[in-house]
């Protein structure tokens, strides 16, 4: 063997043993991928699945990336904000914050563009609106509130119009949804009505705020009515608007504590037994409800219990979750007969030996 050869490779292992860190980097082990959704700079709608390493999610999250397949886990919605200013306002787009909720209840904020803000949603319900300005009014395209599909595009605008409030007033229409009896509806499931002289809009979507100008004289502010929920409204929504004046409308929607006719209250309830070393909590395990109608059908569980409604008939509560625990169902299938308030309690119990391949 030539000997400078020699000398070379006795010099190379003798680095790979001593050197720190360099017999790490020779070995390491290729980064873990991951897949997400890609939304190009500067051509958004043209969303990629690409795979990256782990080292990189946050930058990709910073700028818009989701977590997860662009054909299997997302929507697209373009978000434009539109301002008016002919009676002395200087508002710019950017001075308004936009509120897009999704059907995980996740609620992303980020300033107006006129450009429009493109952003990914998982499928399903969501609404788009903004915080109020009281000294604009506001109206939003149809596309801001819907049922969003896999690969949607969706294009919402909310235009913003300053108020001319030397003959004006201007009226703020909020609406506040309390679900604490099984209920799962928003917002944006209420439609408001305005009734008026010359308001800006009349029926609308509800949200956190949609200002609405209108006519010194009588107003009121009401809605559909929805038989699940009660509703109650603040004293402002009916009475004198003068010139000038600043009007704010609540009207608050409450489940009802009695279910609909037709309808049952089915409370899910999930216990966690930790006594042979198990870490798991209720959350880690998900609850599935085969049933007609409910309000959800899967979810995290919860030791407080989850409180659906669904349609009389049969039902039947399952799970999926983590392996090493005995499961044991009580009262989680059956008939539910109208008026009903059932509750099924899920108890898992780690196992006293361990899973298999485990010491």
């Amino acid at each position: 063997m030539d000997t400078k050869f020699l000398i070379l490779f006795i010099v190379l292992i003798f680095s790979i043993f001593t050197i720190p860190g360099f017999s790490q980097m020779a070995h390491a082990a290729p980064e873990p991928k991951i897949t997400m959704c890609h939304l190009p700079p500067g051509n958004p709608e043209n969303i990629q699945t690409i795979s990256i390493g782990e080292s990189a999610i946050q930058a990709h999250l910073d700028h818009g990336d989701g977590i997860g397949d662009c054909e299997n886990d997302f929507a697209l919605i373009t978000v434009t904000k539109n301002v008016v200013n002919d009676n002395d306002g200087d508002k710019n787009p950017s001075d308004f914050t936009m509120i897009v909720s999704n059907s995980d209840n996740e609620i992303v904020t980020f300033p107006g563009s006129s450009s429009g803000t493109t952003i990914l949603i998982p499928d399903g319900d969501y609404s788009v609106s903004e915080i109020a300005d009281a000294e604009y009014s506001s109206f939003s395209s149809d596309t801001c509130t819907g049922t969003a599909q896999l690969l949607d595009v969706i294009r919402c605008t909310i235009t913003n119009d300053d108020i001319d409030l030397t003959s004006s007033a201007s009226l703020t229409v909020i609406k506040t949804v309390i679900n604490d009896d099984g209920g799962n509806k928003t917002a944006s499931d209420f439609t408001m009505l305005v009734d008026a002289t010359n308001p800006s809009q009349s029926i609308f979507a509800g949200s956190k705020g949609t200002v609405v100008s209108i006519d010194p004289g009588d107003y009121s502010v009401s809605e559909i009515a929805d038989a699940e929920y009660s509703s109650s409204s603040s004293s402002d929504c009916i009475g004198d608007a003068t010139t000038g004046e600043f009007l704010t409308c609540t009207i608050t929607n409450d489940d009802k504590s009695t279910p609909p006719s037709g309808k049952a209250f089915l409370t899910v309830i999930k216990n966690v037994i930790n006594d042979d070393a198990g870490t798991q909590s209720a959350s880690n395990f998900t609850m599935i409800v085969d049933a007609t109608n409910p309000t959800k059908n899967n979810f995290p569980g919860d030791e407080n219990g989850t409180k659906l409604i669904i349609d009389a008939g049969l039902y039947n509560v399952t799970e999926t979750g983590p392996s090493g625990y005995d499961a044991s169902f009580s009262q989680c299938t059956g008939t539910a007969s109208s008026g009903n308030d059932l509750t099924c309690t899920i108890t898992n119990d780690d196992k006293s030996t361990p899973p298999s391949g485990k010491a």
